[in-house]
């Protein structure tokens, strides 16, 4: 370690040097070297401890024990492809003659390529292996490949076989391990890390030799994708397939005769019909499968079944639980269910299936570690993720070793450049495409609607501030004889989402109301339950906005054991801030509580505009007059609210390095430190449950109220209002106004 040396790493790495550092932008830097220190996986790969195969222990058979989420040092490893090594210097698997007697030279060389591809390789010398599948993936299965031309200098697609990558030898130890515990198998991975190639290598290694030496006939193996185009069409799996199964049965002795071969039906059955008519030989298929019209068209398929894009399905949930019984006996796994996704992907919307990723063992999926994520973000556990800075083209050695160090200062700089060119929505895609997080993985490039990159940024900047909630209240209100004041508590506010319905939640106050607050210098919005019991995954929430500051000034959301009990809070918040309170009028509970305190004057009327839009249907008497009966136009218009006000620049005193001070315009979202509503906004989407965004579009539509009533900005115009609930008087009196009119407790 030198004296410029930052961080200590192994050989395998680009030294962190300060000069190294000093010739990236601040601001990659410190990205940098805050991804190193926090996400386990990053500061894992780049240590100088990292063990050697020789150094971990192994199996009964002498295998080394692989542990998928603190990954060795790979060497050596041109050595596991003996075959794909010989077919390049000479053009064939074997230059014997081919013999079918297994004594002679030839078949015992055919033998043990056989048992190869189906059990898997072992180098005795420290126990080095890989299975069965990567063998055949390695050694008879030619992919295209990005090769420079020594010619021309110009990077070019071509066939060949696979290089070695370490993240697709820790992919098939996933399935392997995963398959050898009862247990299936998720995968979230980045673009161009050759995962359509290694399903189409498995389901042609379990067309013609099976699953292993004892299960090599009648070999099922499903592919299916939510649309027929990841299957067959452009770049689809089952193109890349059928160049496999063509090349083994071209240069091989392995099995090569199809009973059925029908691209055009998806289906391909190994097999030959002898002199008699009958159907003989191994019966082994591979069938497509696309479910968009028909989810149930997977429901009772039984052998192998491979998911690709699951972030295109639906329901992707709904089909997983449906297939999971069909290869099921009891508590005994039979088959395998695989499936794949691809950040970034326009198409595919991976909300529906966060819960799976960071809970796998609800789903009956091999649960790894959760190294990806930064600590103390996500779950404990995880599924299989293949980051962007592995298996980096230009950034790995012969044997496949990541540099990572050189890969995620290449990945951020890529980001910086994008960033600054000024265009949001490429930065989106290309953080997407490109991940170092599941949590980044998941964006929605194309469908998100609020600024993700700078909410994201916004909810980085509040993990890295230990003081970022230092003078914000949390506890409780209470009602004093007529006055309702604030109690600290030690309730815990909730700041992470998703997060399970039964947490109570707390107050959380980030700025106190002035004394004695003019009517309708604050105004609170609610998304109501009206159940007792929490029968799904939706909580109350609310949220206080600050008219004159544009702020969002307080929040509760949570979920108290009676429904009342979530509405008192709301009440009470109404009356600490002499606020009026719009909320989602289709839950008929809120207002039946209001009514029976007393206080269904503290509930917005449904504001006359949206009736002028033809927003929300026209109503003039009983409860429909208050508050604001949701649909789907009217959401779509409250959305568009919140993405305004969150893209909204205020001004900030700055100081650059030499202490000169100038005013710059920073985004209103900058200002939120509503953790978890940050959280929701980042995976917006139609059929995900935000209820903090519900409350906020109420605050939303309610705030429009009044800028359409004053012409402009509340603040501007306070001494204009014609409102007598603004009357000086009034204010002056609030508090013996609220003793003569509150209920007693």
């Amino acid at each position: 370690m030198t004296e410029t040396t930052v961080i200590n790493t192994n050989e395998y790495q680009t030294g962190i040097t300060q000069e190294l550092l000093s010739t990236y932008p601040d601001e990659v830097s410190e990205q940098f070297l805050e991804f190193v220190e926090k996400v386990p996986l990053i500061k894992y790969m780049i240590s100088p401890g990292r063990p050697r195969a020789k150094d971990l222990p192994r199996d009964e058979q002498g295998k080394i024990i692989v542990d998928i989420t603190h990954p060795h040092i790979l060497e050596d490893m041109d050595y596991f492809r003996p075959a794909a090594k010989f077919y390049e210097q000479n053009g064939c698997y074997s230059l014997l003659k081919p013999n079918s007697n297994p004594s002679s030279e030839y078949g015992k060389w055919f033998l043990e390529e056989r048992r190869r591809c189906r059990e898997g390789y072992v180098r005795e010398s420290d126990g080095e292996w890989v299975t069965g599948l990567m063998y055949w993936f390695l050694n008879y299965t030619p992919i295209m490949l990005n090769r420079r031309s020594e010619k021309t200098g110009v990077v070019q697609r071509v066939e060949g076989f696979p290089d070695f990558w370490e993240g697709i030898y820790y992919r098939f130890h996933y399935l392997d391990q995963a398959r050898k515990s009862g247990k299936h198998a998720l995968e979230l991975a980045r673009r161009g890390c050759g995962k359509s190639f290694s399903l189409a290598s498995i389901m042609s290694h379990n067309l013609i030799l099976g699953e292993n030496e004892e299960v090599k006939k009648r070999v099922t193996t499903i592919l299916t994708a939510y649309l027929k185009e990841y299957l067959a069409e452009k770049d689809g799996t089952l193109s890349k397939f059928t160049p496999m199964i063509d090349f083994v049965a071209q240069n091989t002795e392995f099995p090569r005769l199809m009973v059925k071969r029908s691209p055009s039906e998806m289906t391909w059955i190994a097999g030959y019909k002898n002199k008699n008519g009958n159907i003989m030989g191994s019966l082994n298929s591979v069938l497509g499968l696309s479910v968009k019209d028909d989810e149930g068209k997977v429901r009772g398929k039984r052998g192998f079944i491979f998911f690709e894009e699951v972030g295109s399905y639906s329901n992707f949930r709904g089909v997983w639980d449906n297939v999971r019984d069909s290869v099921m006996e009891g508590d005994n796994v039979f088959s395998l269910l695989y499936g794949v996704g691809t950040a970034g992907d326009d198409e595919s919307d991976f909300a529906g299936i966060k819960t799976m990723l960071y809970n796998p063992n609800s789903y009956g999926i091999y649960a790894l570690n959760n190294v990806y994520d930064e600590r103390g973000k996500g779950t404990a556990k995880f599924s299989y993720f293949f980051p962007s800075y592995i298996s980096r083209a230009g950034c790995m050695d012969k044997d496949g070793n990541s540099d990572v160090v050189k890969a995620l200062l290449q990945i951020l700089m890529q980001r910086y450049e994008v960033k600054h060119g000024g265009d949001p929505a490429s930065l989106l895609s290309r953080i997407a495409q490109m991940p170092i997080t599941p949590a980044e993985a998941i964006l929605k490039v194309r469908s998100n609607f609020f600024p993700v990159v700078m909410l994201n940024e916004r909810i980085r900047q509040l993990d890295q501030d230990p003081h970022a909630y230092d003078d914000v209240y949390v506890g409780s209100l209470v009602d004093v004889g007529g006055r309702v004041e604030f109690r600290a508590t030690d309730d815990t506010p909730i700041r992470k989402w998703p997060v399970d319905n039964t947490e109570r939640g707390a107050v959380e106050i980030f700025e106190m109301p002035v004394k004695n607050p003019p009517h309708n210098r604050y105004i609170v919005g609610a998304d109501p339950v009206d159940n007792d019991e929490a029968e799904s995954t939706s909580l109350f929430s609310c949220f206080v906005m600050d008219l004159f500051t544009d702020t969002i000034v307080a929040e509760f959301t949570g979920r108290k054991q009676f429904a009342d009990d979530n509405y008192e809070i709301a009440r009470l918040l109404c009356v600490f801030y002499n606020a009026s309170c719009l909320y989602e009028s289709n839950k008929r509970g809120m207002f039946g509580y209001f009514a029976k305190m007393h206080s269904t004057w503290m509930l917005a009327d449904c504001p006359e505009y949206l009736r002028e839009r033809q927003l929300v249907k026209y109503s003039m008497f009983g409860s429909a007059i208050k508050g604001v009966s949701v649909n789907a136009a009217l959401n779509f218009y409250a959305v568009g609210l919140i993405r305004d006000w969150l893209q909204k620049t205020y001004p900030v005193e700055v100081k650059d390095e030499k202490g000169e001070t100038s005013t710059q315009q920073v985004p209103q979202l900058y200002r939120l430190r509503n953790r978890a509503l940050l959280s929701e906004l980042v995976s917006y989407g139609p059929d995900v449950n935000t209820d903090r965004i519900s409350a906020l579009a109420q605050v939303m539509l309610y705030r429009e109220h009044f800028i359409i009533l004053y012409g402009g900005s509340p603040a501007e115009n306070e001494a204009k209002s014609d409102d007598v609930a603004d009357d000086p008087f009034f204010d002056k009196d609030w508090q013996s106004y609220q003793r003569r009119f509150e209920p007693n407790k």
